[in-house]
């Protein structure tokens, strides 16, 4: 059976590029502006094209009045933002969106004509960065949208400000025995979080260095990786694979190399490739783990339970800082001291928790 030809500004359906569930996006014909521009308004995403063709005749007996789009609130816009990009972006793009955009509840029973540029600024101000910048999509995509439905005339999002505040201070704290074992015992079930950590607990990296590891740098004969970033003394470092996670970097390395893949440490899309996370999207998969486990700590910490776990034992100073690439305390020690794997293998060796 052909496909159902559309009446002539009846709306349109277009089939979307890679491996998607909902491929066929339905978009609304709305009426010219003022400048004789035609405008578009996206109805939904479908599987098949006569499941957007369907959607698309029973939205033609009812549609929408732009008289009563005018009266929308905020939570109406942002729920017909999250039926969108639910289909259009990976999950953890939509939960920061999502997250990201709670903290603007006070206005959600506003219609969209009531907002001022104040009402948004003061709370993104106090949103860290990273919060900041999902929330301004949001915000910019609500006004678009409004724009599109004759409800408003400018795009207040383009003169707001994403915050500069970077994510608050560290807290000290350190992982217990008990939490730590209770991790490992979910690298049985294949826990992607639980080894994660677990390589964290006994490798001393800093996640972002862990997660962008590629598979050419893993040298598992030899026990060692080469990984680094973000200081002199910590680039391009030797650093020394605990006999404990073998296994775990070994069927990381299998899966990077049946998928083709060049990094190590990676995970499998919605469109089922499996490819590099960024340290940002894996923390909403770390704190939801951790959630789960009615545990509050954070990422960092487990570079901090290495350190004073390594220190506690009192290992050569001066190794230990090459393992997690901090620097020297002296000019001798900081360009003269090279450190192979054999040097360094048997002090991660003698990590346990």
């Amino acid at each position: 059976m052909g496909k159902l030809k559309l009446p002539n500004k009846f709306g349109s359906i277009s089939k979307l590029s890679g491996n998607r569930r909902k491929r066929y996006m339905v978009r609304l014909s709305l009426p010219l502006d003022e400048n004789g521009k035609q405008k578009r308004l996206i109805l939904g995403y479908y599987t098949t094209y006569n499941e957007a063709y369907k959607a698309l005749i029973e939205y033609s007996s009812t549609p929408l009045n732009i008289e009563d789009a005018k009266t929308f609130t905020i939570n109406v816009l942002f729920e017909r933002f999250k039926k969108e990009k639910e289909e259009t972006v990976s999950k953890e793009t939509f939960k920061r969106y999502t997250r990201s955009f709670i903290d603007f509840n006070y206005l959600f029973d506003k219609q969209v004509r009531e907002i001022k540029y104040d009402d948004i600024q003061k709370t993104l101000s106090k949103q860290v960065k990273a919060k900041s910048l999902s929330s301004l999509v949001v915000w910019n995509w609500i006004f678009e949208e409004s724009i599109k439905l004759d409800i408003i005339n400018k795009n207040i999002a383009t003169h707001l400000k994403a915050s500069n505040k970077v994510t608050k201070t560290i807290e000290r704290t350190i992982y217990s025995s008990e939490i730590i074992n209770n991790i490992w015992k979910l690298t049985l079930e294949n826990n992607f979080v639980a080894d994660i950590l677990i390589c964290l607990l006994y490798s001393g990296l800093r996640i972002s260095e862990l997660l962008e590891i590629t598979r050419e740098n893993v040298h598992i004969k030899d026990r060692y990786l080469i990984a680094g970033k973000k200081t002199l003394a910590g680039k391009n470092r030797v650093v020394p694979i605990h006999k404990r996670i073998i296994p775990i970097i070994e069927k990381y390395l299998k899966i990077s190399e049946e998928t083709s893949s060049k990094i190590l440490l990676g995970k499998y899309n919605q469109n089922g490739f499996y490819g590099k996370i960024n340290s940002a999207s894996f923390r909403y998969y770390f704190y939801d783990f951790m959630e789960k486990l009615n545990i509050k700590m954070n990422i960092h910490s487990t570079r901090h339970t290495f350190i004073s776990k390594m220190k506690s034992l009192e290992v050569n100073d001066s190794k230990l800082k090459r393992i997690v690439g901090h620097k020297g305390n002296d000019i001798t020690d900081n360009v003269y001291t090279i450190y192979s794997a054999e040097d360094l293998i048997p002090i991660i060796d003698l990590l346990e928790y």
